[in-house]
């Protein structure tokens, strides 16, 4: 049964675009035929060509999309033999869709040759320096909570912690996550500033070590009492935790560059429409 990705692989490989970055091809057995019309053959390597052009490839694997790709290929093939038979190639609006469509290939493949030759070791490495400078690692502190039906159950558990009842026992004999589980310590682990509810990362980092908040704390989860323990620094990403986002970086500053040379050495003017 044929899928909806007919139109799109048209749509898509008509524009002639080249991707940046294309996916990886599987093992290669290029010369194997995998479909013929008449006397045309189709071998496994222009399967897998038609396959790097597609978007979907990003996120299908080539052994999903084969039996489409291989309808694509005879169909295309087919209306190639019926547009000769109706003698098209002499069309004048035809002959400029063609140099369109060759102009943006070269276009295309200039962009390409020259993004990718920017992306090398050296320059990921010298942006995961800049990436490092721009996004030092951010401070962690370790908390505990008791999390509480109401505004007023929260206020006499802190009345409670000012008599010196324990924390750690009044997580175990109040908490709602006790409740639910006879095993909840309350530890909240370590976290930064921006991976907790606003309400309670703003009082837990006001906080000293050993300290826990006077007032009720509300988020949607419900009423929270906290204490907060250690502070830290993150461990900053390794170069491979970033390395695509390093390479879309890379290759962005190139496009933008390669664009800003280009344009300097042009004379440029616009008129207004």
């Amino acid at each position: 049964m044929r899928t909806g990705i007919f139109p799109i692989l048209f749509l898509v490989l008509f524009a002639g675009g080249f991707a940046i970055a294309q996916p990886s091809a599987p093992p290669s057995d290029g010369d194997r035929v995998v479909a013929s019309v008449n006397n045309r053959q189709f071998t496994m390597d222009e399967a897998r060509e038609v396959y790097r052009s597609l978007p979907q490839s990003q996120i299908l694997p080539f052994e999903t999309l084969y039996n489409d790709i291989l309808d694509y290929l005879i169909d295309a093939d087919l209306f190639l033999a019926a547009a000769q038979r109706a003698n098209l190639e002499e069309d004048e609006d035809l002959q400029r869709l063609i140099q369109r469509a060759k102009n943006q290939a070269i276009v295309a493949f200039y962009v390409k040759t020259q993004v990718e030759a920017a992306v090398t070791p050296q320059s990921i490495r010298e942006e995961y320096r800049r990436y490092l400078a721009e996004n030092p690692p951010a401070q962690e502190i370790r908390a505990w909570h008791i999390l509480l039906d109401s505004e007023q159950d929260a206020r006499d558990v802190i009345a409670r912690l000012d008599r010196g009842e324990d924390f750690n026992k009044l997580i175990k004999e109040v908490s709602l996550d006790s409740q639910a589980n006879p095993n909840n310590t309350g530890d909240l682990g370590f976290f930064s500033r921006d991976q907790m509810p606003e309400e309670i990362s703003r009082v837990a980092f006001s906080l000293r070590r050993g300290e826990y908040s006077k007032q009720p704390i509300s988020t949607r989860f419900g009423w929270h009492v906290i204490r907060v323990g250690e502070r830290r620094q993150a461990q900053p990403p390794t170069l491979e935790d970033v390395q695509d986002e390093l390479r879309q970086r890379v290759s962005q500053q190139a496009y933008d560059k390669l664009v800003k040379d280009l344009r300097s050495r042009a004379r440029i003017r616009k008129h207004k429409l």
